[in-house]
């Protein structure tokens, strides 16, 4: 089992949850795929937090023009697409 995780910035907590219970489950744990957003620090931190407390840091004007994408990156997405080819050993 591979773990792709997409998080901010506590993905090991997210990791090591996720590992412990697929383990439990018989699972073989490859190494995890991380993509981490791209945003920058500390606004990436303080988004989460903002967020975690029920906020939107894109409606907070001070906030709003560093989060300027949500998601991932084009490049990210190619690296998870070639990750796969590898593990699957073919073309998706």
């Amino acid at each position: 089992m591979l773990p792709l995780i997409s998080c901010r910035s506590y993905w090991k907590s997210h990791y090591r949850y996720l590992k412990r219970r697929l383990e439990d489950l018989g699972g073989h744990i490859l190494s995890p795929l991380i993509l981490k957003h791209p945003s920058k620090e500390p606004w990436k931190t303080m988004g989460g937090f903002l967020t975690i407390a029920g906020k939107n840091p894109k409606r907070i004007p001070l906030l709003k023009t560093k989060f300027t994408q949500y998601g991932h990156s084009r490049e990210q997405l190619i690296e998870v697409k070639e990750a796969l080819k590898r593990i699957l050993g073919q073309e998706i």
